[in-house]
């Protein structure tokens, strides 16, 4: 009876085994793979190693179609680099970085990133630490991280996730660089005593007059969501950290949305 019962929990075993086995090793979907090819490559029939390559746009453009405000708000890209560039990073075939110097465009969800190592250490795959020390605020606003998360949870519905990310640092920081939240929508520059709200529907404020028309407003001037943000006038990734996108001389970057 007990060889029976030992037989019958070693079979039961086997098959919980097969089982998690099987769930394991089930190809996940790979990122892109529910699209249709031809969105992205300009080869319509068999795409291979030596068309893939040819694509129907900048990967910038086309990674921005999901990747909300990827090219204002990532490492830079779309360029030859000054220095050789090492495996496992690579270019494209103009020799420029791209999206796919870090990412592998086709790999499962969550291994995407070309190396394993992780915040600083990845930066340093490429980039010395003089690099950084050049910086304004020494890299500490950009070392460890390939791009602004549009992923992080806000506790204000009407903040997009971008203002959250650049508040939840700056308003632990002291003097000018301080900055808060006054009313949950008021952006308050303790420093200098400047204010300007964000978290403001863009298009829905313009139909009461006193605004540039959002269709001609400088595309430097980013609105993520459709909203006013901190983005809408810092370079939220930028060697020059929060630099102003446009100049404020003679009122400048004011007048490229408020029409007075």
């Amino acid at each position: 009876m007990k060889t029976t019962q030992y037989i019958l929990i070693a079979i039961g075993m086997l098959i919980s085994l097969i089982i998690v086995y099987s769930f394991a090793s089930e190809k996940k979907p790979n990122h892109l793979s529910i699209n249709n090819c031809s969105e992205c490559h300009l080869a319509q029939n068999t795409i291979d190693n030596s068309n893939s390559h040819f694509l129907v746009d900048s990967q910038e453009k086309l990674c921005g179609t999901c990747h909300e405000s990827s090219i204002q708000n990532s490492h830079p890209s779309g360029f030859v680099p000054s220095d050789k560039i090492e495996l496992p990073f690579v270019v494209d075939w103009k020799g420029e970085i791209t999206c796919s110097t870090c990412h592998f465009i086709h790999e499962d969800i969550g291994k995407m990133n070309r190396s394993e190592k992780v915040g600083k250490d990845y930066c340093l795959e490429c980039h010395g630490y003089d690099f950084f020390e050049d910086m304004r605020d020494k890299g500490i606003s950009l070392i460890g991280f390939g791009h602004l998360d549009a992923r992080q949870e806000s506790d204000f519905n009407l903040i997009d996730k971008f203002s959250m990310q650049c508040i939840a640092c700056h308003n632990k920081l002291e003097g000018i660089l301080n900055v808060s939240l006054s009313s949950n929508t008021l952006l308050q520059h303790n420093g200098s005593g400047g204010s300007h709200p964000i978290g403001k529907d863009y298009l829905e404020a313009s139909k009461y007059g006193g605004y540039v028309s959002i269709n001609n407003i400088n595309p430097l001037i980013e609105l993520p969501d459709g909203k006013v943000g901190c983005t809408s006038c810092h370079e939220g990734y930028s060697k020059n950290h929060a630099r102003l996108v446009i100049s404020m001389a003679g009122s400048n970057l004011c007048m490229e949305c408020h029409d007075l």
